[in-house]
């Protein structure tokens, strides 16, 4: 009998002879998704309103800041609308809380900046030569005076690649490539971007000759969690991709150093030869001189992507298509050594110079707050009970 009685209850036609039950199943199930429905609005409500809220918040602590600048104010207290905001210093940061007369809080800090960095940071390509931004199809022209300036303090307390972790020297790259090598040391990028590497605490740091793109390896992928400069005091040669991931951006820079020119190496061989345009004088110094970039090696012409800023303190020498995430900056000019090589410039990893650092280089302007950072928000002050509770016996 029990039997029967549960293949009865499981067959279901029961229910299709009960319209009342069946009426009170389906008003139960639409009930049920009815108040799923209402609770999914809410949460989304909740989630809009926390962001409306977190966003006027940021507004009102954005004021604060700049207003603590402006007076030159240590410390700052300022009301703005619903929100109360109370910011301190904290050597190179500025801490900011935020209250609402709601009860919540939040916790910002911000960069406190000497001023703009370069606007060119901001821009996909300048150059000087107005050809070049014909050529390429884009581009800011300035004077050369309008170029980046680098920062001679900060150069000469910056740590130098030979004894900074992410570099090393290798003698016998520059053989393989070019002719007779090259004269001054060469450095090539190890465990740099990777687990264990060590950041500059500044994020600058100095190459004392030329830097590779070793063109052995596929790709270079590389983590940055802070904005690093990397200044070559040579020539800079790319023969790989590299892509950057994390909140750090890379600026390469190639600087002319003592003893030594840049030059349009026309014939694409590595080295001054007869005829060729130096920038200065009679050329002299090392043969491979320096500042100049090559984009593409002669022993290979592949497709290059480059997940960095690179200003180029003598020529940029095209050797394949490139494509550069950053600002693209050309202090002299630009040669193509193989012909219909195409550079594309992104724009993906550019500065908001008017609040953001480039370690290393000048800044113009009056000091100024960096951007906001949130580090904890939302929060709710706990509800102060109304009586104290009883002690217990």
């Amino acid at each position: 009998m029990r039997w029967g009685a549960l293949l009865r209850l499981l067959d279901g036609r029961w229910l299709w002879g009960s319209p009342l039950l069946l009426a009170t199943l389906c008003s139960f199930g639409f009930g049920l998704a009815a108040i799923l429905d209402v609770a999914g609005a809410l949460r989304r409500a909740e989630g809009v309103r926390a962001e409306v809220a977190t966003e006027l918040a940021r507004l009102a602590t954005e004021a604060a800041a700049i207003q603590c600048f402006a007076t030159h104010e240590s410390q700052v207290h300022l009301a703005v609308g619903e929100f109360d905001v109370h910011g301190v210093p904290d050597g190179e940061l500025l801490l900011l809380s935020t209250r609402s007369t709601a009860g919540e809080s939040w916790r910002f800090t911000c960069r406190r900046l000497s001023g703009a960095a370069p606007a060119c940071f901001a821009e996909r390509l300048v150059t000087t030569d107005p050809e070049i931004a014909a050529r390429v199809g884009e581009g800011v022209v300035v004077a050369p005076d309008a170029l980046p300036q680098l920062d001679r303090a900060a150069l000469a307390a910056a740590p130098r690649a030979e004894g900074a972790s992410g570099f090393r020297l290798d003698p016998a790259l520059a053989l393989l490539h070019w002719q007779g090598g090259t004269e001054a040391p060469d450095f090539v990028f190890d465990r740099f971007g990777t687990e264990g590497w060590t950041p500059p605490k500044g994020g600058l740091v100095v190459v004392p000759g030329h830097l590779w793109f070793a063109p052995s390896v596929s790709a270079y992928e590389w983590h940055l969690e802070q904005d690093l400069v990397v200044v070559v005091e040579g020539n800079l040669y790319v023969g790989a991709s590299a892509r950057i991931s994390g909140p750090g951006r890379l600026v390469l820079v190639t600087t002319v150093p003592t003893g030594a020119q840049p030059f349009v190496d026309r014939d694409g061989n590595g080295r001054w030869s007869a005829g060729e345009p130096s920038f200065g004088r009679d050329f002299a110094g090392v043969i491979e001189g320096g500042g100049n970039v090559y984009l593409g090696l002669p022993s290979q012409h592949r497709a290059l992507e480059v997940g960095a800023s690179i200003v180029v303190g003598g020529e940029l020498h095209l050797t394949a298509d490139a494509a550069v995430d950053g600002a693209l900056v050309l202090s002299r000019g630009l040669t193509e050594l193989v012909a219909g090589a195409r550079l594309r410039l992104r724009g993906e990893a550019l500065f908001n110079v008017q609040r953001e650092r480039v370690p290393g280089f000048c800044t113009t302007g009056a000091p100024r707050p960096g951007l906001l950072a949130l580090v904890g928000g939302g929060l709710r002050e706990p509800q102060q009970p109304l009586y104290e509770t009883s002690p217990a016996r």
